[in-house]
């Protein structure tokens, strides 16, 4: 699935961009996930209360309630206490209660009050960057009902669709010229139910600059 014409705004930055620099032309959001530091490099984790209002960068870590997977969150623990964006860091899919988080995703998931949980890339030249990746359902049990989005500067949507399904991936694509500071948005909310139940979630995408 490609951008959608809501992202005419963005698009028009194609003609805007100029010779951008060339330190670094790939980003990927599972492998470059890390607990380290936030922001981490390109990326960063947080939540928004809803879209476009304030982005406030997750400050909790946890590395131990569920081996094998490392948050960033609000507040509390993983993976009881949404908002947060987690990685699997082994080598294979782990299951905990009603969810399945495969190597190949992150796992984001929406709070009780529809703070979406975002993932932020920002672009560090100007320049035109491609982005190819999916949203997928993670909870088994559900199955997830989450409404997900791709947006630029928080405003201008590249992509937004429904998750009502588990393990089936949602994909999106497209070209998009960006200046040095621009950010590109992943967001999760909880969807048209109205709650945050069995709402796990996965993103992955691969940004390169042309």
């Amino acid at each position: 699935m490609t951008f959608e014409k809501a992202a005419g705004a963005a698009l028009v930055l194609l003609f805007l961009a100029g010779q951008p620099a060339k330190s670094q032309t790939t980003w990927s959001a599972v492998p470059n996930f890390t607990i380290t530091a936030n922001p981490n490099g390109a990326w960063s984790y947080g939540w928004e209360g809803f879209l476009g209002a304030p982005f406030s960068i997750y400050t909790v870590t946890d590395a131990t309630s569920v081996p094998g997977m490392d948050a960033w969150l609000e507040d509390g623990a993983y993976p009881f206490n949404p908002p947060y964006v987690a990685r699997n860091v082994t080598t294979t899919t782990i299951c905990y209660e009603t969810f399945c988080v495969p190597v190949t995703y992150l796992q984001f998931h929406p709070s009780s009050n529809d703070q979406y949980s975002v993932v932020r890339w920002t672009a560090p030249a100007q320049g035109v960057y491609t982005l190819e990746g999916a949203f997928i359902g993670l909870d088994h049990s559900g199955p997830t009902t989450t409404d997900v989005h791709v947006l630029v500067n928080s405003t201008v949507s590249l992509f937004q669709g429904e998750i009502s399904s588990f393990n089936q991936p949602l994909p999106f694509q497209g070209t998009v010229g960006l200046r040095a500071g621009d950010t590109v948005d992943f967001a999760v909310g909880f969807g048209t139910d109205g709650n945050y139940d069995n709402d796990s979630t996965g993103i992955r995408c691969l940004i390169k600059l042309r």
